[in-house]
């Protein structure tokens, strides 16, 4: 409770001054929140963390895992909507060599040690293939044997009541 009224008079003296809490705050360095690393670095990062268990279980393909792997990792379709291949020439050599350092570069990335780790996931277990047995036959003849032959009665006809114009009751309306 000490502190609460050391910082209640300290509130009060600078109120006193003329002064504002705010004018004599001072922000405390926190240190360094995130590493900076080189590629390599990183790449060592990722492997440690490939190498450590799963970070969310996997059921055999049948729902979420995750393993630590970055999102960007993953090849993705990316619609656009801007016209940067525009600019490209679509005939000529220039498109044509245009491509193939394209082609050469997305040879070279897919050639790397990360296409081993980014196969996918793994094909889930199959699952087998239930065995009717004789004891499962009996039952389900049993079973459909009695709705057949508890067969409810077609609808029964209802009398239908017609009444005369002379039951009727009219109501008188008011003025």
């Amino acid at each position: 409770m000490s502190t609460a009224r050391a910082k209640l008079a300290e509130l009060r003296a600078l109120r006193a001054a003329g002064k504002k809490r705010l004018s004599t705050y001072e922000i405390e360095d926190q240190g360094s929140i995130y590493d900076e690393v080189d590629e390599e670095g990183y790449k060592k990062v990722v492997r440690k963390r490939l190498d450590e268990d799963d970070f969310v279980v996997d059921d055999n393909g049948e729902g979420y895992a995750d393993d630590g792997r970055e999102v960007w990792n993953e090849d993705r379709v990316e619609y656009s909507d801007s016209e940067e291949d525009d600019d490209l020439p679509a005939r000529g050599k220039a498109a044509k060599r245009k491509r193939e350092e394209e082609k050469q570069r997305k040879e070279k990335i897919d050639n790397g040690i990360t296409k081993y780790f980014n196969t996918g996931n793994a094909l889930a277990a199959p699952k087998p293939k239930p065995v009717a047995t004789a004891e499962d036959e009996a039952f389900m003849a049993d079973l459909l044997g009695d709705v057949d032959t508890n067969i409810l009665p077609s609808r029964v006809p209802t009398k239908n009541i017609i009444k005369s114009e002379t039951r009727r009751k009219v109501r008188i309306l008011s003025p």
